[in-house]
C-alpha cells in the first residue's frame, strides 16, 4: 500500500516577534508537524545487525546475516521478530538448498535431487542416501520425505555367501542349498525357513519328513536333524544318509560299494600261501576317511588277470574283512614261478560319516 506523508503547522506562540530570516528558517521545523496516513503503525524499520537489536528497536524486524551464535541463544541467520515471551523468534525458517552436494550451512534444508551415495556425516563416509528433503540433526543430515519401514520389517541380503553381523535381518542365498534364510541369535546359526521339516504319526509311530540336500558338503548343524543328505561328489563313497544325532554321524539309508579294479599285480609263489595281512579300506578307496563301516562289509573279489592263465595250475584266492579292514590270501598249486595276478576288489555295507 502507498504510504502518506501530510505537513501541518502548529500554533506558534503570542507574541513571537520577528528575528532575521535564517533564525526563523532555522526555526521552522519547530512549528511543523509530519503525520503519517492510517495504518503507518504497522510498519516495521528493519535491524540489520549480527547482534540482537536494544531495547529502542525491539519493536523492529531484526536480520541476522551470520551464523554465529549470539548471548540471546540465535545462531541461524534470516529474520526475527521479539516476543515478550520466548524472546526472538525465527520468522521464515532456515533457508533451502537444492542440490546433489551437502551443504556446509547446517542451518539450511538441503532439498537432495538425486539418489546418489552420499556423505551425511560429517566426516564420515558415503553412503546409501535417497532423494528428498535433509535436516542436520546435530549428527548427520537426516532424511524427512523417505517412507520409514514399518515395524519388524528386514533388511534382505541376496548373495551367495552369509551375511556377518546381521542378526535379525534376511538373506535369500543364492548358491548351494538356495531359499530364505535368518539368523538366529540363541544358536548362532542360519536357518533355512524354506525348509522346515513337517512331522505326523504313521501307526500310533511318530515320524519327521524333511527335505533333501545334494550336495557333496555336508548340511549345516542348524538344518541338520531335518535335513537327507545326497552325498555327490569326486570324493567316495557317495549316496543318501540320514542324521543320527545321538550317536553323532551320518549313516546311509541303504549299502553302500567300494572298490578298485585291477588291484595288484600280486606276486604268487608256487607252493606258497600269499596273505596280505590286514589292509585299510583306504587301500580300496583313497578318499573314504572320515567315512567307515560301523560292521564289516560284505567282501567280493574276481580275476581280470593272470600271468599264467593258460600254462599253470589251479589258483585259490579268497578274500575276508572286519570293520576296521580286510585280508586278501591267494595259493598258487603248481606251475612256474611267480604268478603275477590282478583282481577286482568291492566291499558293501552300510556307512557312517561323523559329524
Amino acid at each position: 500500500m502507498a504510504f502518506n506523508l501530510s505537513v501541518s503547522a502548529i500554533t506558534p506562540p503570542e507574541g513571537l516577534p520577528h528575528a532575521n530570516r535564517k533564525i526563523e528558517i532555522m526555526q521552522l521545523p519547530s512549528y511543523l508537524r509530519v503525520t503519517g496516513a492510517s495504518g503507518s503503525s504497522e510498519l516495521k524499520l528493519i535491524f540489520v545487525s549480527t547482534t540482537a537489536p536494544g531495547a529502542d528497536n525491539i519493536d523492529n524486524v531484526w536480520l541476522k546475516p551470520d551464523e554465529a551464535l549470539t548471548p540471546e541463544g540465535v545462531s541461524a541467520h534470516g529474520f526475527y521478530r521479539h516476543d515478550s515471551s520466548d524472546g526472538w523468534l525465527l520468522m521464515g525458517g532456515p533457508g533451502v538448498q537444492s542440490g546433489t552436494t551437502v551443504p556446509t550451512d547446517t542451518n539450511v534444508l538441503w532439498l537432495k535431487t538425486d539418489a546418489e551415495a552420499a556423505i551425511l556425516t560429517p566426516g564420515g563416509t558415503a553412503v546409501t542416501a535417497p532423494q528428498g528433503l535433509y535436516k542436520y540433526t546435530g549428527v548427520l543430515w537426516s532424511c524427512f520425505t523417505s517412507t520409514p519401514l514399518p515395524s519388524g520389517t528386514k533388511e534382505v541380503y541376496v548373495q551367495a555367501t552369509a551375511p556377518t553381523g546381521v542378526a535379525d535381518t534376511a538373506w535369500l542365498k543364492t548358491a548351494d542349498e538356495k531359499g530364505v534364510w535368518y539368523y538366529d541369535v540363541a544358536t548362532s546359526a542360519w536357518i533355512n525357513l524354506t525348509s522346515q521339516p513337517t512331522t505326523g504319526t504313521i501307526g500310533g509311530i511318530g515320524f519327521a519328513s524333511a527335505y533333501t540336500q545334494v550336495s557333496a558338503a555336508a548340511p549345516l548343524a542348524a538344518i541338520r536333524p531335518y535335513t537327507l543328505w545326497g552325498k555327490t561328489g569326486l570324493n567316495t563313497p557317495n549316496g543318501l544318509f540320514y542324521p543320527d544325532i545321538a550317536g553323532g554321524y551320518w549313516e546311509s539309508i541303504g549299502k553302500i560299494s567300494i572298490g578298485i579294479i585291477d588291484h595288484g599285480p600280486l606276486g604268487l609263489t608256487t607252493g606258497v600261501l600269499y596273505d596280505t595281512g590286514s589292509l585299510a579300506f583306504t587301500t580300496i578307496c583313497s578318499s573314504l576317511e572320515p567315512a567307515y563301516f560301523p560292521v564289516a562289509p560284505r567282501m567280493e573279489i574276481s580275476l581280470t588277470d593272470d600271468s599264467q592263465f593258460e600254462t599253470g595250475g589251479y589258483l585259490n584266492i579268497g578274500i575276508s574283512a572286519t570293520a576296521g579292514g580286510f585280508t586278501i590270501n591267494a595259493f598258487n598249486a603248481s606251475g612256474s614261478s611267480p604268478r603275477n595276478i590282478k583282481i577286482n576288489v568291492t566291499a558293501t555295507g552300510i556307512m557312517r560319516i561323523p559329524f
